[in-house]
């Protein structure tokens, strides 16, 4: 809601996408995590079909709701089919917590704001990553390689450090 128009070209620590591609990322992703808890078999090639346009808000609320209300009834243990494999439904609603905190940052850096993610999130998000398998990390894989965090870094640096990002990332920096 608080991304002007005005910066949906703007760069993201995503080096592929700019703001609105981040969004539609996310927007994408509820729809097809919201398929994919339901059992309904979702269609992942299509995650990024420019369902954000010139309205990220009209396109996030409907994608929030349907990822809301599939959650809400989801049997935790059911099969959720994603773009690596078939996994439980609980296991996919934590994989997309992972993603859609870890794009909040991403969004919130890309467009000026402070990224100070709370930390029992970003501590339960490590918690999650901590269990990825090791093939999934590295270009062309799902996550990008791994960086360092500074000692001492507090969760939301590490986690943002542990799926690739610099954590200094800002807007025209080098």
């Amino acid at each position: 809601a608080a991304t002007p128009r005005s910066r949906l070209g703007d760069p993201t620590p995503c080096p592929d996408w700019d703001v609105r591609a981040l969004v539609d990322h996310v927007v994408g992703g509820n729809e097809l995590f919201a398929a994919a808890v339901r059992g309904d078999g979702p269609d992942w090639s299509r995650r990024h079909d420019g369902r954000v346009g010139d309205d990220p808000l009209a396109a996030w609320d409907p994608s929030a709701a349907a990822i809301t209300a599939a959650l809400a009834v989801a049997d935790p243990d059911a099969p959720a089919e994603l773009p690596f494999g078939t996994l439980t439904a609980g296991r996919a609603a934590a994989i997309h917590f992972v993603d859609v905190l870890v794009h909040a940052w991403d969004l919130a850096v890309a467009t000026g704001r402070d990224g100070t993610l709370p930390a029992d999130l970003a501590t339960a998000a490590l918690d999650v990553v901590a269990t990825y398998a090791p093939e999934v990390w590295g270009r062309p894989q799902f996550f990008a390689g791994k960086l360092p965090a500074p000692p001492g870094a507090p969760p939301h640096v590490r986690l943002v450090t542990t799926l690739g990002r610099r954590a200094d990332w800002r807007p025209g920096a080098a």
